[in-house]
């Protein structure tokens, strides 16, 4: 009810306030030369509009996207456990973690142990643990801490509404969650940067948002008294346009973060089924690899800086992939029990090489980035041709392996081995033929460098893949893999 009443305010004020203000200039026989003091006396408002307002507030709350993700984000700042972090890192945060550290590092070495001891054991989160909800998920918050963050907020938001003060009821109940998260240590070391990166991002984007408003307002208003009605029909063209590319932005965050919240295995609590899953996400990360790889390739011959900006992007929706990837397979370590040392073990291999896969894929973007952002000059006609040839080897090797590890068919490990070492005595040719274009002046440092980048991210990729099949088929068996 608090925040109901202070958003209230918030959202119908300033309409309401309008509408009065036409009104008294209505009556005046001269609209422009009408003072407003009017406005400094109390108001009647019409019931029906509060009733109009309060409806289309809850029918808000009930059906937008952009509510939830607001709520999303607070509790994902705020929560006490580790998990999928909604935001990366920056250096502002790093630089404030930093600090923080330090200093509680410098105070800490002055502070008695025993003194330490006991703030650590009130402060221990393994003492007690919330209980599974209804759906089976372990609560972002305890009792204590959620009924906190309520009545503080709430009384907050109640006592400045009641002075009349303008207050955002997100920024107060976000500051609360950050308070009450800082101080009972939800923010570890693990988690840290991140938090207070999603912090500075909201607390960035109020401010920026009221500087962009302020001056929008002031340009529209030129706007407006220049070309009156046609800039009112334009106005509504652009309205209608930015709330359409708002919500294709806002569905396509929230889409690819459902699917990495959709292939985390923290609340798989079965061997089997994180192994099988394993398999599974992993067979669809490299068929992504493959996939965004031929779009480089092909962006890199034609020079078409929009495919290869876009590339760049899926670069980094894959990177988040590959690091989700490797904590399943951590997660996976901790449930194999006892006797199953050695299984547990041959998951490490695994490990390093979706990174190295990973960060191949990530190096050859970024070369081809780097590379035609500067306008440097483009792939020879005998480079494309040779470079063709490396990428159907490259892609269909990422989609065999791919398709046995979806579909969890026979590997074919003597196959796939074939097929990189078909791709290696191609990528040896390739440079034998680019030493000869060096030697004969043809081709530019720049683009002898991008050249050779792409044949050897290939090969890492190709011989990661191979290793890859190797360890689930030694690790895992036939049993595993197949049926």
């Amino acid at each position: 009810m608090a925040f109901a009443a202070n958003d209230l305010v918030n959202f119908i004020g300033v309409p309401l306030a309008g509408i009065e203000a036409f009104q008294i200039a209505s009556a005046s026989g001269n609209p422009l030369t009408v003072a407003m003091e009017a406005l400094q006396n109390p108001i009647q408002t019409n019931t029906l509009l509060l009733l109009l307002a309060g409806g289309i507030m809850v029918g808000t709350l009930w059906i937008s996207r952009k509510a939830r993700t607001v709520t999303k984000t607070e509790v994902s700042l705020g929560r006490q456990d580790e998990g999928f972090e909604r935001f990366g890192s920056f250096v502002i945060s790093r630089i404030i973690v930093r600090m923080v550290y330090t200093f509680f590092e410098f105070f800490g070495k002055l502070t008695p142990a025993s003194l330490k001891k006991g703030l650590a054991a009130r402060l221990d989160p393994e003492v007690y643990r919330p209980a599974p909800a209804v759906d089976g998920e372990v609560p972002s918050f305890d009792l204590l801490r959620a009924s906190v963050n309520l009545i503080l907020a709430s009384t907050l938001v109640s006592f400045a509404t009641s002075l009349k003060l303008p207050l955002s009821t997100t920024y107060v109940t976000f500051m609360v969650a950050m308070g009450t998260s800082f101080s009972d240590q939800a923010w570890g070391r693990e988690s840290a940067v991140y938090r207070v990166t999603g912090v500075i991002t909201v607390i960035g984007g109020w401010f920026f948002t009221a500087l962009a408003a302020f001056t929008i307002s002031l340009v529209f208003g030129f706007f407006l008294v220049a070309f009156e009605l046609p800039a009112i029909l334009v106005l509504m063209a652009f309205l209608f346009w930015v709330i359409y590319s708002t919500y294709r932005f806002h569905r396509k965050k929230v889409k690819e973060e459902k699917e990495l919240e959709a292939i985390s295995l923290k609340e798989v609590v079965d061997v089997d089924s994180a192994i099988r899953s394993n398999f599974e996400q992993t067979g669809r990360f490299l068929k992504n690899i493959s996939d965004n790889l031929g779009v480089c390739f092909e962006a890199a011959f034609s020079e078409d800086h929009q495919r290869i900006r876009s590339t760049r992007s899926e670069s980094g929706r894959i990177q988040k992939w590959a690091n989700t990837l490797v904590a399943n397979l951590f997660n996976t370590l901790s449930l194999i029990q006892g006797e199953n040392v050695n299984a547990a073990q041959n998951y490490l291999p695994t490990i390093r090489s979706l990174q190295e896969i990973a960060e191949s894929h990530r190096d050859v973007i970024l070369r081809t980035h780097a590379h035609f952002e500067n306008y440097h000059t483009g792939f020879l006609t005998d480079q494309k041709e040779e470079l063709g040839h490396v990428k159907a080897y490259m892609t269909r090797l990422l989609w065999n392996t791919s398709i046995m590890l979806l579909r969890r068919k026979k590997v074919d490990y003597d196959y796939i081995a074939n097929q990189c070492r078909r791709l290696k005595d191609l990528v040896s040719e390739c440079e034998k033929k680019e030493i000869r274009r060096i030697q004969n002046a043809e081709s530019k440092t720049r683009l002898s460098m991008l050249y050779y980048g792409f044949l050897e991210d290939c090969v890492k990729i190709s011989e990661e893949t191979k290793n890859l099949l190797e360890i689930f088929r030694e690790s895992f068996g036939q049993k595993n893999v197949g049926s």
